[in-house]
């Protein structure tokens, strides 16, 4: 089924305008992650699929708006279509990464969650190399059946693989609360993201070449869209609730909120709460009312006439010493009817 050229550019400009919200959303997950230093590899990949979608947005317009045949026609043609497939691996591979920061205190499953990365890892690169094997040998870039079926049994595969490792967890682990609530959005991420692979691996089975190309614009832009879901759906629901956490009996003013609840629970992190500065200096508060108070009551009679002893006596030493300290000074000529009187003493 053939499309004409305005419909494509018209469903090209619906398509172009889901992604860049994906961008945006995408350039606001790093600031934030940045913002609390919470960076990990995850958002890594997540930048990748921000790099390779923007190319694929350049190489689509740059094929649509020069005239074929065109040198910047063919390159745009080739950006596009690898950037598909460099922005859905990159997308898995920040999911995974992120299943891959909650196991990682467990040995066996952050071993298990790495042979899985490096299998994403081989089969992505196997998919491009075909995609760099067919440009090579036609100028169209025309997919076959063979690479058809390999690219739908990889999003099979991979696919299983994102959604039986959160079941797995949230089955055989039991999480705090927000790291269930992170694997569980992580999970519905995955649940869309196949259904969506299915729905392109039908369109270029049966060859709806029309419909081909917005099938896979909306799901570069979705995978973006469901990677960044778990920050931003966290971050606005910390929003919402910064009017009920001011109530805690912290500074507001100088203490934020998501610093607040990560000082309340340190166990439980979602890694969309600040980290303190290693730093900052850290500041100890002593109530000394208390203090006193249990000093007081922890001394008996005896210690309480000691201590009434011990100022007596420090008074009285005093009071010696002021004494002693108000008495004239010896004059000179006492002084030396002193000395005479020693020596005449001594001499008779």
């Amino acid at each position: 089924m053939m499309l004409s050229h305005s419909t494509k550019i018209q469903l090209a400009i619906s398509t172009s305008t889901l992604q860049g919200i994906a961008l945006l959303l995408t350039i606001f997950r790093l600031w934030f992650r940045f913002n609390i230093r919470r960076l990990w590899w995850e958002d890594v990949w997540t930048f990748v699929a921000l790099c390779s979608c923007v190319g694929g947005l350049i190489g689509q317009w740059f094929f649509y708006k020069r005239p074929y045949p065109s040198t910047a026609n063919y390159v745009g043609m080739l950006f596009y279509a690898f950037a598909f497939t460099v922005t859905v691996w990159a997308v898995r591979m920040s999911l995974l990464c992120s299943i891959l920061r909650v196991v990682y205190s467990s040995q066996r499953l952050r071993r298990r969650t790495l042979a899985v990365a490096l299998l994403f890892v081989l089969m992505g690169a196997g998919l491009i190399a075909q995609k760099v094997y067919i440009c090579m040998h036609d100028r169209f870039c025309q997919v076959t059946t063979p690479m058809i079926a390999y690219e739908l049994t990889t999003d099979v595969v991979s696919d299983a693989f994102l959604v039986s490792m959160p079941l797995r967890l949230l089955w055989n682990i039991k999480l705090p609360k927000r790291q269930r609530r992170m694997i569980l959005l992580n999970f519905s991420s995955v649940i869309i993201l196949t259904l969506w692979a299915i729905v392109h691996a039908v369109c270029m089975f049966f060859d709806l070449s029309g419909f081909n190309s917005f099938i896979t614009d909306i799901e570069t832009g979705l995978s973006i869209l469901l990677c960044n879901l778990m920050v931003v759906v966290t971050f606005a629901y910390r929003v919402t609730r910064r009017r009920e956490t001011a109530t805690v009996h912290f500074d507001v003013a100088t203490t934020d909120v998501a610093t607040t609840e990560a000082v309340m629970d340190t166990r439980d992190d979602d890694y969309t709460t600040p980290t303190r500065d290693p730093s900052a200096p850290q500041f100890t508060t002593i109530d000394f009312g208390s203090l006193v108070d249990s000093t007081q009551s922890g001394m008996g009679q005896s210690g309480t006439s000691r201590a009434t002893d011990i100022l007596s006596s420090d008074a009285f030493t005093n009071s010696d010493s002021m004494r002693s300290s108000d008495k004239p000074a010896p004059s000179r000529s006492m002084m030396e009817n002193d000395l005479s009187d020693s020596r005449g003493n001594a001499t008779g």
